[in-house]
């Protein structure tokens, strides 16, 4: 059971890492082509909840092994990660009107699309994206420094001599 964590996390990395990159790439070019919105829909939706299989995932790894510091920091920053991304992807079905218990008709579903709105048209979108890719950064050299040592990579070791 416990091989199945480093087995999940991948492919949610990798899709947050794009849909980040792809957020930040503000070139009008891009954002005028009509399937640029639903494309970072998807990368973000399907990656937040391929951050919550890691998370759920690493909780079970993390009964199996024992706790530690270090291994709760990672843990903290992969709920962050998780939590920042998901956000992201709820203004996004929000938007897209996606979700069949958000009505116009109601003040609160009004409200939850001036939120969205907020969120997606605003620097605000460029402020969580950031954030949840340095969350991210540090879940994954944390993450990748318990299971290959803290001396892999010059970012890795300096995550490690901030957390470790």
């Amino acid at each position: 059971m416990f091989i199945l964590h480093p087995a999940i996390i991948h492919l949610p990395i990798g899709l947050l890492v794009l849909y980040g990159l792809l957020e930040l790439a503000r070139w009008r070019r891009f954002i005028r082509l009509s399937f640029w919105a639903p494309m970072k829909t998807v990368l973000v939706v399907f990656g937040s909840l391929g951050a919550w299989a890691a998370v759920l995932s690493g909780e079970l790894w993390a009964d199996l092994l024992g706790e530690n510091e270090l291994l709760e920091i990672h843990e903290f920053f992969g709920y962050a990660t998780a939590i920042v991304f998901s956000l992201l992807a709820l203004a996004y079905l929000i938007h897209f009107k996606k979700i069949p218990f958000v009505s116009n008709s109601r003040a609160s579903g009004r409200r939850l699309e001036k939120t969205a709105e907020f969120v997606l048209e605003t620097p605000m979108i460029v402020f969580l994206t950031l954030i949840g890719l340095i969350f991210l950064v540090i879940t994954g050299a944390l993450g990748g420094g318990m299971a290959h040592g803290s001396e892999t990579d010059p970012l890795t070791r300096f995550i490690f001599g901030i957390f470790g």
